[in-house]
């Protein structure tokens, strides 16, 4: 992916050009492209190419239009075509940014929302006096500022900020507490001061302050209504294809992800689809396959080499047996981790993945993310019969609950009591927090549920509330903003497209998920293209054994670790519980805390790294 940042001072100081410097310095070592450097009085911006053969007007950002605007943009735009009609544009060739100049200058702020695609812009306007940060729908680039001193900085990258070098600043104990409970926060960073731009949201920076506005929510308007189902099937596929094809060009050196599941597997085939179709001899995509023979509950090979197989090209078998934490400090150097997550392991996981893939070149990672959560990966019918619940449909909601209650073998009134209380709580969010987290802590630092206006939409079907509330669980766990440390490769998304997920959200429930059959639709629609063994496989199996052996072979590692730790010194946690959820965890099984447990290390840890210094609570 492209680098971009900037600074802009309301104030009308002339921008400091070292300053300026270190910002494009923090980043440089990512870049392979031509550098754009541009400072005018208060105001500049920066652009550093991912592509060594940038378009000769990439290689001069920021572009301006005929009003002065200035913009920077990374990404990709999907609905060009529709936009230079309706901007009556005639040049088929023009770059995305004069295009979104344009709408700009037509439409204002509200242009925002029609922009289709994976992108993050900043656009300077200087008739508002004002510079604009925006993110696609999915968030599928980051984007951070800061406003202090009447100044705004902005950047792609946390570390344009330099605390990729060690330079110390504060930790935002609000993002902490919402990292070491697990709930959701795309407004801040683990930095103090630093906000994130959350996806589907523009950020409008003037003198007196920022403002954020929501661009695109995950809700639909009404529900699709098709006659049969070959229309559901048909455009499925129609949007499916496109996606996977505006993301694979031939050009890119993409590694796909082939994990035997059912999402991985039909971006591998459907590619195959249409490369075989555009191309002689088809190129098809180079895939990469995890595996972990010391798991019994997650035999991937089958099914992994069933499609390599079928596709005639074997894939790059990668064994994740020896990748997981050890709970000791990477031998690298400190700041390198910008965020919390990582340790030595993740730092010997990571080079030996680029070892592995080192002679390709490889620049894009293709991700089967999302499908699973969109396209009715987990039967349940509690979306469905809440719905018919709520909407006071008693003889369809007794069908179709006696239907469930016999494939479930469980019985009816059973789950008409579990879709009352799903009708009845739908709206409400409840954090079970780790008993190991402080009283005192939580007191003063309340945890957030960023961009989370899905959460208080009353007049909403609980079906929809709770695939919002998918949503956002599914961006919070995307890899882009944690990517690699030693070397960035772009994450792209078929399944996020933003046309698959308006689709996906219009389906009926009934076309999700059906009594014993889940991915109704996806399963129809891709019968002749996805090797039945892996299109009928049961759910992809649940990594159990592992984690319960890393906690019982780390117990005392992580128990000394929080003994003397930093989060137990500034108050975030209570020793005596968190070695009493350990041992229940390590040495008896219990799963409750497992993820938790490790999260807290891994945040000691990230805080030794010296990134920010601590805060007591």
């Amino acid at each position: 992916m492209n680098i971009f940042f900037g600074i802009v001072d309301f104030a009308r100081r002339p921008v400091d050009r070292i300053e300026f410097s270190r910002f494009a310095e923090a980043t440089r070592r990512w870049s392979k492209g031509p550098e754009c450097l541009s400072v005018s009085g208060h105001l500049a911006m920066g652009f550093q190419a991912e592509d060594r053969n940038a378009h000769p007007e990439r290689q001069k950002p920021p572009l301006a239009s005929s009003r002065g605007n200035l913009i920077v943009f990374d990404g990709r735009l999907d609905n060009r075509t529709e936009l230079l009609s309706e901007l009556h544009i005639a040049e088929p060739e023009c770059p995305d940014e004069r295009i979104i100049l344009a709408a700009f200058e037509l439409w204002g702020s509200t242009m925002f929302s029609r922009l289709v695609g994976d992108w993050a812009l900043a656009l300077w306007v200087p008739g508002d006096d004002a510079i604009y940060l925006a993110r696609d729908h999915a968030g599928t680039r980051t984007l951070y500022f800061e406003f202090v001193n009447d100044c705004a900085r902005w950047s792609t990258y946390l570390e344009s900020w330099g605390v990729a070098a060690g330079t110390s600043r504060s930790l935002d104990c609000d993002y902490a507490v919402s990292y070491l409970i697990g709930s959701l926060d795309f407004h801040r960073t683990p930095i103090e001061g630093i906000n994130a731009v959350a996806p589907g949201e523009f950020v409008c920076i003037k003198k007196n302050g920022f403002e954020r506005t929501r661009h695109w929510e995950p809700f639909v308007r009404q529900k699709l209504n098709y006659r049969s189902h070959d229309e559901f099937d048909e455009h499925f596929l129609h949007v499916f294809e496109h996606s996977i094809a505006r993301r694979t060009p031939l050009k890119d050196r993409i590694l796909a992800h082939l994990s035997g599941g059912v999402d991985s597997s039909s971006i591998v085939c459907v590619s195959d689809r249409i490369r075989r179709r555009t191309n002689r001899p088809p190129a098809l995509l180079d895939t990469v396959s995890f595996f972990d023979d010391a798991e019994p509950n997650w035999n991937e090979r089958p099914y992994f080499q069933e499609v390599a197989e079928a596709r005639g090209k074997p894939t790059l078998s990668f064994d994740v047996s020896q990748s997981g934490h050890t709970f000791l400090p990477a031998s690298i150097p400190a700041g390198t981790f910008v965020l919390p997550g990582y340790d030595s392991g993740s730092l010997e996981h990571e080079l030996r993945f680029q070892q592995a893939i080192s002679t390709h070149g490889y620049d894009v990672i293709l991700s089967g993310l999302g499908g699973d959560e969109l396209l009715g990966g987990v039967p349940s019918p509690m979306p469905e019969l809440a719905d018919l619940l709520v909407t006071g449909q008693p003889v369809h909601l007794l069908r179709r609950a006696f239907a469930w209650s016999t494939t479930l073998h469980t019985p009816i009134w059973h789950l008409l009591r579990q879709a009352f209380q799903v009708a009845s709580n739908v709206h409400q969010t409840k954090m079970e927090v780790p008993p190991w987290i402080t009283k005192n802590l939580l007191r003063r630092h309340t945890p957030s549920f960023g961009g989370a206006s899905p959460f208080v939409c009353r007049d909403r079907a609980p079906s929809s509330v709770l695939s919002a509330r998918s949503w956002l669980t599914l961006l919070a766990t995307l890899p882009n903003p944690h990517n690699f440390a030693l070397q960035r490769m772009e994450h792209r998304f078929p399944f996020l497209d933003r046309q698959v997920v308006e689709f996906a959200l219009s389906l009926p429930n009934e076309q999700l998920v059906q009594p014993g059959r889940r991915r109704y639709m996806m399963r129809r629609a891709l019968k002749s293209i996805v090797p039945s063994k892996v299109l009928e496989r049961r759910r992809k199996a649940y990594i159990e054994r592992a984690p319960a052996a890393l906690l019982m072979d780390s117990y005392e590692r992580m128990r000394s670790l929080i003994r003397s730790s930093l989060l137990l010194e500034i108050g975030f946690v209570n020793r005596e519980e968190f070695e009493l959820a350990l041992e229940n965890a390590a040495v008896r099984g219990r799963s409750e805390w497992r993820t938790a447990l490790m999260k807290t290390c891994l945040f000691e840890l990230w805080l030794r790294s010296g990134v920010v210094s601590p805060i007591s609570a």
